[in-house]
């Protein structure tokens, strides 16, 4: 028989979660998360904007059923109203998340730009001798891989003229042994 585990078991402690961790999709939402909520506020706004357009032509038409539920228009006018606003709000807020948002890229572009444009000119490349710089460099990098594959070729001679040797020094063994 396999003796028996000993479990401890502890009282899991809790902690209290920092408001702006709770909170992180409102004040710090992701660029994925602002593009939905945008789209979501935006199609809320037009959802209440045909709530305040029917209540209003619910509150101006004559007729028995219209007049007897007046009531239901009048509230559909105020509930549109407040929907605007909150998600009219939600939108403009979702909206300015994403500007930052593009704001920030945009920074981080023109800082690699700017470092681009100080490297170009260390390397003495213009707008004007682009082109130019470009031929230069390829000349060259041909120019070293031709030296590259001379060199290469004088080593693979170098090594058949030794591995030769070699055979011949085999040769010359293999006869003084027999």
């Amino acid at each position: 028989m396999l003796p028996r585990k000993h479990i401890h078991v502890t009282r899991f402690q809790t902690r209290a979660i920092p408001p702006i961790v709770m909170f992180n999709w409102l004040f710090a939402p992701s660029e994925t998360l602002a593009y939905g909520m945008e789209i979501v506020f935006s199609v809320g706004l037009i959802v209440t904007t045909l709530m305040v357009v029917v209540g209003l032509i619910g509150e101006y038409k004559e007729g028995g059923w219209w007049k007897r539920n007046v009531r239901i228009f009048e509230m559909l006018v105020v509930l549109g109203v407040a929907g605007e606003m909150i998600t009219e709000s939600g939108a403009f807020w979702y909206s300015l998340r994403l500007h930052a948002t593009e704001e920030s890229k945009i920074a981080t572009l023109q800082d690699t730009a700017n470092r681009s444009a100080i490297k170009a000119g260390e390397l003495g490349v213009t707008v004007d001798n682009l082109q130019t710089f470009v031929r230069q460099k390829d000349q060259q990098v041909e120019t070293l891989v031709r030296s590259d594959d001379s060199k290469n070729e004088r080593l693979v001679a170098d090594l058949t003229k030794y591995r030769e040797g070699l055979d011949a020094a085999e040769k010359t063994l293999q006869s003084v042994e027999a």
